[in-house]
């Protein structure tokens, strides 16, 4: 991390031009920020910045504010109209909502150091019509999850989540993308936080990772960070350790949930998901069927000889960008991997990086036919007017035990061992259509429909939604790594 002179810390404060403020919310990390407001960075007398209008001293947040201002990670608005009431004057605007382009501001001035942050504007510069265009570029490169990007800009005036602070906090100490569960493990087991409130312990639901953030709130969070990275006694919460980074899949966690989790009847393996099983006793009894499928697969590619022949025409199709008529393939005889190697160069080429990631993308079109080897389809018969074949089946269950292979049951098997395999997946449930369930797989930041009708994989994209779709468990980065129409069909189950 750079660290800034005080001469540094000075000339950010004239040149910073972002606002921060707070909110009624108080929760139990402000109490506790009072409680200890030293650090290695010397908070100079409030006299030596603007007079503040809203500047409260009694407030919980008066003392962290001070110090952004005086590292120069904030100013306010100064001598200006204030955003709300229109009335002119000098602003920090405690109550105001703490945007996306507001807590890239406020962190990458942090983590750069006020210098660093002037000349990445300098060395980046922002196309025409956007003033965040570098902010994202930066994030990106140093490894800080953002909801937006460079290319979807629908997030960067959204109000923040505690849970989306947390993980571009906790991504920008680790350099690469974490889970919200690893994420809130690191800020309860660092006392960034105690959770909203503190007699209820580190869990999910006290950290209450949905609720919006005013701007005092990034003050209390960002002291308390900084207090634990300068002492030197960061603790890493078990998950982050001895996991592989492939570069592509969100990391899983595989600890038990707590059985206090808001709206949970069913305590699950993997963040909420319980693949539509109706009650604990079928979920016990699937994931016994399916952590042993999951092995399967996996050995299934390691010792398939057709499997070794793909992985030598992919490496060298998409890491080489050869082409069919390079020798490689001389002795080719199933062009279905030919197929299925295009499939893969027309999504990522460019992305793809290490043969690991060719393996588990391949894992995704070996998977597309393993339910089929459960059961048997529930169909209708146009001539006799009956259904033939077991009761339709609502869950992975439905098709591991009672034999019921559809559209829905399908969806959720896969969705199950995408989780075993470490793959961020949710399946949307799509009543109107003719294919009733679809799987939807996270590769590289996008979303992938899975086994449609026209293709295994393709980019999912708003003018897929139809009316009556909708998504009952929200995939292991939490629903608000959605895009916000996907959000909206949101519907928990458990």
């Amino acid at each position: 991390m750079i660290k800034m002179n005080r001469s540094s810390i000075a000339k950010g404060i004239l040149s910073a031009s972002l606002l921060l403020g707070a909110s009624t919310f108080l929760t139990t990390e402000h109490a506790s920020a009072n409680a200890s407001n030293s650090s290695s960075l010397v908070v100079q007398s409030v006299s030596t910045s603007p007079a503040y209008n809203d500047l409260d001293s009694s407030q919980y947040w008066a003392k962290n504010m001070e110090w952004m201002v005086q590292g120069g990670y904030i100013t306010g608005y100064i001598n200006q109209k204030h955003p709300s009431t229109g009335k002119l004057g000098s602003w920090l605007n405690p109550g105001g909502q703490l945007t996306e382009a507001q807590m890239l501001s406020i962190l990458l001035r942090y983590q750069l150091g006020v210098q660093g942050y002037e000349q990445m504007k300098k060395d980046i510069p922002n196309p025409q019509g956007s003033s965040t265009y570098n902010h994202y570029v930066k994030a990106k490169e140093i490894g800080m999850m953002t909801m937006g990007s460079t290319t979807e800009s629908s997030y960067t005036y959204q109000q923040v989540s505690r849970g989306q602070l947390a993980k571009a906090l906790v991504s920008m100490y680790y350099g690469k993308d974490v889970t919200l569960n690893e994420a809130v493990q690191f800020m309860f087991d660092n006392k960034i936080t105690s959770g909203v409130d503190s007699s209820k312990g580190a869990t999910l639901e006290n950290f209450a990772p949905n609720t919006k953030l005013s701007r005092a709130h990034i003050s209390t969070f960002l002291k308390n960070y900084h207090e634990v990275i300068e002492s030197g006694n960061v603790i890493d919460p078990v998950v982050n350790k001895n996991t592989k980074d492939t570069n592509i899949f969100t990391l899983i966690p595989k600890a038990q949930k707590t059985a206090d989790v808001t709206g949970s009847t069913i305590k699950t393996k993997f963040g909420e998901r319980a693949y539509g099983t109706k009650n604990q006793t079928e979920y016990n009894a699937l994931m016994k069927i399916i952590e042993s499928e999951s092995v399967l697969i996996k050995n299934k590619f390691e010792s398939n000889k057709s499997s070794s022949y793909y992985l030598t025409i992919v490496k060298a199709y998409l890491l080489k960008d050869a082409k069919p008529t390079d020798p490689v393939y001389k002795d080719a005889t199933d062009y279905s991997f030919f197929e299925t190697a295009a499939d893969e160069y027309s999504l990522f080429k460019g992305k793809i990086k290490t043969e690991e990631e060719i393996t588990k993308i391949y894992s995704l079109y070996q998977l597309e036919s393993w339910p089929e080897k459960f059961g048997e389809s529930h169909s209708y018969d146009p001539f006799t007017g009956k259904w033939s074949g077991p009761v339709y089946g609502e869950s992975a269950y439905d098709l591991v035990v009672g034999g019921s292979y559809n559209d829905l049951s399908a969806a959720y098997f896969h969705n199950a061992m995408f989780d075993q395999l470490g793959i961020d997946s949710f399946v949307l449930e799509t009543p109107k259509r003719e294919t009733k369930a679809l799987t939807v797989v996270k590769l590289y930041d996008d979303w992938y429909v899975y086994n449609d009708e026209d293709a295994v994989i393709k980019k999912l994209t708003q003018n897929f939604i139809v009316s009556g779709d909708k998504i009952s468990y929200a995939p292991n980065s939490g629903i608000d790594s959605l895009p916000t129409y996907l959000q909206s069909l949101y519907k928990p189950k458990n």
